[in-house]
């Protein structure tokens, strides 16, 4: 093949890439510091907004209930304070623990609150760090975790760090009592998003009146309770005007920037703050499917391989040959097929590594590069982030790419793109996409952007919920 590169020039060619890219890759560099030196800057500004909009005008609410007088054990206070969980309107039928995308996508209502990830986490994943960042400096050992649960010790949000408040214990154990205390370790207390919603305000009567703190301390639990509501609240309203779409949406060309005029400074303060970074999406946990050594390096590549992506698609009639259009001028959607359809190119096979250990054994190797599911999606997210949005970087400042994860029992794992788009109003359109599944396709196989995103659209994955004992028991028993 050197004697046809040589008469087509194609050396000559690479050698000019190279030396364009390098120039190119500094430029990007610089400009990507300069983002992210902005991004930092913003953050700092925002947890400030955000501390300021969350803790205003917040004080120690009166008790609505009497002093119980006499025996106070945590089955009493439980039942006095009227302790419960949550409990859905309707009981459903769930014939089976998995469903598929498809199924949450049109009846999220039905399955949102039974999903193993928590709603919390999927299908948008809010970023919890100024949140917790705020919660953890005011009151130490108080934090909203991974799985959406509430997490705080009653002495380290009162301010009583060091302090033997007897009563502690007894309402943690209360909250066991009453099913909404998820684990029994000492004096931390666990509480689901909704269980809190629907004890919130019983659990700080129980504290003003069945406890030693000082008013004051009283007080620190108040202000840290409200702050949580208001960020579980934040966090419903933005998961209420989520919609799983179809992948196919993407090549639409009608997004349009945000318009906050109607919403409350502190509304766009928490929205920016919990979905600055969506789970997933940001560099380092790309980082944990499939590392880059050196950015700079990344991109230098990324572009020479991007110009002979380029050149072989004009003889093969190609996605990027139909498309006729600069880089720089792909919509998001054709962004996003490129991304998928770069990986494609550079992965020719899907191989677990099960796969490989057994070909090894076996002695049937060959020269293709081979790739799992992590490097394909991997792959993916690191040309859009650093090759792709880079070149025009105001295009994608309402989108997040990032990807999920899902692992159901032991024989099905699975990584796939997670990209989230923020509409005017702070609506969300989420879609799914994965790109491991062109790898079951040929090359000619993907004339257009339609044809990579119809490949691979992931509403066919499926996904676990989790069924409670009464999810069995209500649909009435018929003969088989």
């Amino acid at each position: 093949m050197d004697w046809l590169k040589k008469l087509l020039g194609i050396k000559e060619l690479e050698n000019r890439l190279n030396r364009f890219e390098n120039e190119r890759a500094d430029l990007e560099t610089k400009v990507i510091e300069a983002e992210n030196l902005k991004a930092l800057a913003y953050k700092s500004v925002r947890s400030q907004e955000l501390n300021d909009s969350l803790t205003m005008n917040l004080s120690l609410p009166s008790s609505q209930s009497e002093k119980i007088i006499g025996e106070i054990t945590p089955f009493v206070l439980a039942r006095a304070y009227g302790i419960k969980p949550w409990i859905p309107e309707h009981v459903e039928s769930y014939p089976s623990a998995v469903i598929s995308f498809k199924e949450l996508q049109e009846h999220p209502e039905k399955y949102l609150h039974k999903l193993q990830k928590g709603f919390v986490n999927f299908p948008v994943g809010f970023d919890l760090g100024v949140v917790n960042n705020l919660l953890s400096s005011k009151f130490g050992n108080c934090r909203i975790g991974n799985d959406g649960q509430f997490k705080f010790v009653l002495n380290s949000i009162s301010g009583n760090y060091f302090g033997s408040e007897k009563m502690s214990r007894t309402l943690a154990l209360s909250l066991i009592q009453g099913d909404i205390n998820q684990i029994d370790c000492g004096d931390w207390i666990h509480i689901s998003p909704l269980d809190y919603f629907t004890n919130k305000d019983a659990i700080l009567d129980m504290i003003v009146n069945h406890s030693d703190y000082s008013d004051k301390q009283k007080e620190r639990i108040a202000v840290a309770f409200e702050i949580v509501k208001k960020t579980y609240l934040g966090i419903f309203e933005l998961l209420g005007n989520t919609r799983i779409a179809d992948a196919s949406e993407l090549l639409s060309n009608s997004y349009q920037e945000k318009d906050v005029s109607s919403l409350s400074s502190i509304e766009v303060s928490l929205f920016d703050a919990l979905l600055e970074e969506p789970k997933g999406t940001s560099y380092d946990e790309i980082q944990k499917l499939l590392p880059i050594r050196s950015r700079e390096r990344f991109r230098n590549l990324a572009a020479l391989r991007t110009q002979e992506l380029l050149y072989n698609d004009t003889f093969r009639s190609g996605m990027t040959s139909t498309i006729g259009k600069k880089l720089e001028d792909y919509t998001v959607g054709e962004s996003v097929a490129l991304a998928c359809y770069f990986a494609r190119n550079v992965i020719q096979e899907y191989e677990t590594l099960d796969d490989a250990v057994k070909n090894v054994l076996s002695g049937t190797q060959n020269e293709k590069i081979k790739g799992k599911c992590t490097d394909y999606t991997g792959l993916s997210l690191h040309y859009l982030h650093q090759y792709l949005l880079p070149l025009n970087a105001e295009k994608f400042k309402d989108w997040r790419f990032g990807y999920d994860i899902d692992n159901i029992g032991k024989d099905y794992n699975h990584c796939y793109m997670k990209i989230i788009h923020i509409n005017p109003d702070y609506s969300l359109d989420v879609y799914f996409v994965d790109p491991t599944s062109l790898a079951h396709k040929g090359l000619k196989e993907f004339k257009t952007p339609k044809d990579v995103i119809k490949y691979a659209d992931a509403n066919h994955l499926p996904i676990q919920i989790v069924r409670d004992a009464e999810d069995f028991l209500a649909k009435p028993l018929k003969d088989e």
